[in-house]
């Protein structure tokens, strides 16, 4: 029998991560889909069943800023699939202010850098046993103005929301670059996309006065979803990009990030310190 192209797609009830989700779903794909919400799970199971009706969909509830859940989602995963072809990075968060998880890590931290990288590796097992695995995490232009202190990665210290979404996503793309080293002898290859300016309501909710206004301004005037989920299949299908050592991608196209955040030894330790902050909270929910 021949084997069905599974993704896991995380973010999948709304925003870029449905969009990408009925994607898949349309291009025969069996789907994987991930939200905390089951009623939200509910409304985007229907909404990619209008777009394909003989799609293959399950949605998963898990809450990305819970070690514990998400530990049990990639057991569960395992259990319901052998080979993994596909994993897609598309949920995220901003906050206005400093809050922490319940395993006593900084939100924003937790949801857009620890849970890709505990998921991914959660997974890697499925990952590795396809021809072609290709991990895809949502980057953001936030990046572009973005300087990671190791030395206080939750930003402890003079919190600011946007400058730290800003760094949760330059760390994207830091895991990414140090996956490809730590996996290069595998058929697995990680990509971090910045999609650029996208219809999304992303931290517009935590926004209010002129601020707001002028955010949805831009926004509005933004690429649609369904085109940003078109370029992603576009990343997971090519092979052009497999004969390039690239790792950041404008949409489809390979670009050398700036300022570039793709130095070896700040990838490396990033990935030290969020093992070890991952092992941490493991050991605390125990």
């Amino acid at each position: 029998m021949e084997h069905q192209r599974t993704a896991f797609i995380t973010g999948a009830t709304s925003g870029i991560g449905l969009a990408a989700a009925i994607e898949f779903a349309k291009k025969d794909f069996k789907v994987f889909a991930v939200g905390r919400n089951a009623q939200r799970c509910e409304r985007a199971h229907q909404s990619i069943l209008e777009h394909a009706p003989l799609s293959n969909v399950e949605f998963l509830l898990c809450d990305l800023s819970r070690k514990a859940e998400m530990t049990s989602l990639c057991g569960t995963i395992l259990q319901k699939t052998r080979i993994l072809d596909v994993v897609i990075h598309a949920a995220g968060l901003i906050t206005n202010q400093y809050a922490t998880t319940d395993d006593g890590i900084e939100v924003q931290f937790a949801v857009n850098h620890l849970a890709p990288f505990l998921l991914t590796q959660g997974l890697i097992s499925a990952l590795a046993l396809s021809t072609d695995a290709r991990v895809i995490l949502i980057t953001s232009l936030a990046r572009h103005y973005a300087h990671l202190n190791l030395k206080d990665l939750q930003m402890s210290q003079r919190y600011s929301g946007l400058t730290q979404y800003g760094r949760t996503k330059l760390c994207n793309v830091l895991y990414a670059t140090e996956f490809n080293h730590r996996y290069q002898n595998t058929n697995i290859r990680a990509f971090a996309m910045d999609s650029g300016i996208v219809k999304t309501d992303i931290g517009i909710q935590q926004m209010s006065g002129i601020l707001k206004t002028a955010c949805r301004f831009v926004i509005n005037r933004g690429s649609d979803v369904g085109k940003t989920a078109e370029q992603i299949h576009d990343l997971v299908n090519s092979k052009q990009v497999l004969k390039t050592y690239a790792t950041y991608y404008n949409g489809c196209k390979p670009k050398r990030p700036h300022p570039s955040p793709t130095h070896r030894s700040t990838a490396s330790a990033l990935w030290e310190a969020s093992e070890v902050l991952i092992f941490n909270a493991n050991r605390a929910s125990q």
